[in-house]
């Protein structure tokens, strides 16, 4: 399999480096985002040699690129943040519309063991009050802390609730640090309440979910419940794994993440 990536900063280098390391068999190769955009050859090549393209770059690169790869038939992962604005999901929404490949966003921690183990758990308890922290530097200039980690969990959500997600009630939004961090709940319903805090951190590195009965930290991949800690094993990368995944329905999840995203776009960041 023939992995492209479009972008050459930090996160890019990244998947390349997990796939060069793997045995997955994937060959993975990278082109700068402005080459991309201003070579045609490159792009025209790339519908043709390449079974999988991840887009890792700034949010309005991506949806300059998304026009031309509109013949591509391969699949096509969008690196976070998606959505930008309502013109942005609407641009996305187009493109969803006449595009004949597989269109997924980059979310390799749903894909994770680790993972599958906490939403388990999750399920399995009722009244469940969750503190979710994820923050630290990004290193980025062109997108906000929020911005840039928030997404990680709307798609965790996501994976638990789907679009049971767009009738959430979103309350408590709190700014701080100079609108760096961001602070908020989400009820769903009488079940679950998640409370959030998510953005710069003064440069701490944090990702963790936590209840009384559960901690989940997805820096170490470790996961504890009420009866000490559970031994998760991770035999391929998640990265591996989102590339090598076909989803038969990835379409209309698509979409419906797309659209959770944007709720979410609107009801915090605006």
């Amino acid at each position: 399999m023939n992995l492209l990536i479009i972008g050459q900063g930090e996160w890019a280098s990244k998947i390349q480096s997990v796939v060069k390391n793997s045995s997955s068999g994937i060959h993975a190769t990278s082109i700068s985002a402005r080459v991309a955009l201003t070579d045609p050859s490159q792009m025209v090549d790339a519908t043709k040699n390449n079974d999988v393209i991840w887009i890792c770059t700034k949010p309005d690169w991506q949806l300059e690129l998304l026009p031309k790869l509109s013949e591509y038939k391969g699949k096509l992962i969008l690196e976070k943040p998606y959505i930008l604005d309502g013109s942005s999901m609407d641009r996305f929404t187009e493109f969803m519309r006449c595009y004949k490949g597989e269109l997924q966003l980059s979310e390799p921690w749903t894909f994770s063991n680790i993972w599958s183990a906490a939403k388990k758990e999750i399920r399995v308890t009722s009244n469940i009050e969750m503190i979710v922290e994820r923050g630290g530097r990004t290193g980025h200039n062109f997108m906000s802390p929020v911005m840039d980690w928030l997404p990680h969990d709307i798609n965790l959500l996501f994976d638990l609730y789907g679009t049971k997600l767009l009738k959430s009630r979103v309350s408590n939004i709190h700014w701080t640090k100079n609108r760096s961090e961001l602070e908020f709940q989400i009820s769903m319903g009488t079940e679950c309440l998640f409370l959030f805090k998510v953005g710069n951190f003064e440069g701490e590195r944090v990702a963790f979910w936590k209840s009384k009965a559960l901690r989940v930290n997805f820096l170490t991949s470790s996961l504890t419940t009420g009866l000490g800690q559970v031994h998760v094993s991770q035999e391929m990368n998640p990265f591996i794994l989102q590339i090598n995944s076909n989803v038969a329905s990835s379409a209309s999840k698509t979409r419906d993440q797309l659209e959770v995203q944007n709720y979410f776009f609107y009801k915090l960041l605006k």
